[in-house]
């Protein structure tokens, strides 16, 4: 969330949304299920910008880190689609983010993997 403008209200819902996936995370360790070591993305809800992403990015801790994000084109009478996740797809698919990932050593993967 640092570099990121949040009001309080929604900081103090992140940081309840933090604890609740730290919980989940030795829950499902317990189980013995992988999971990825970190979460990022719920911050930037709503207010995705190339500036809050690369911040993101840059501020990424050691180890495997979930990116929630939600890319797609519009679609006709589809509430969850639109604008917002037409900006998702430009910015991932930014040769500037694509840079970004290769120069900060950030490798994408998937579930599988883990």
């Amino acid at each position: 969330m640092e570099g990121i403008p949040v009001s309080a209200e929604r900081r103090a819902a992140l940081a309840e949304y933090e604890a609740l996936g730290r919980a989940a995370r030795q829950e499902l360790g317990r189980a013995g299920l992988r999971s990825a070591d970190h979460f990022r993305g719920a911050a930037l809800a709503h207010q995705l910008r190339p500036e809050a992403v690369e911040a993101m990015l840059r501020r990424l801790p050691e180890g495997i880190t979930e990116y929630m994000t939600h890319p797609g084109y519009a679609e006709s009478g589809h509430d969850f689609s639109g604008p917002p996740r037409e900006e998702e797809v430009r910015i991932l698919t930014d040769p500037g983010t694509r840079r970004l990932l290769g120069d900060g050593g950030i490798e994408l993967t998937h579930f599988g993997r883990l």
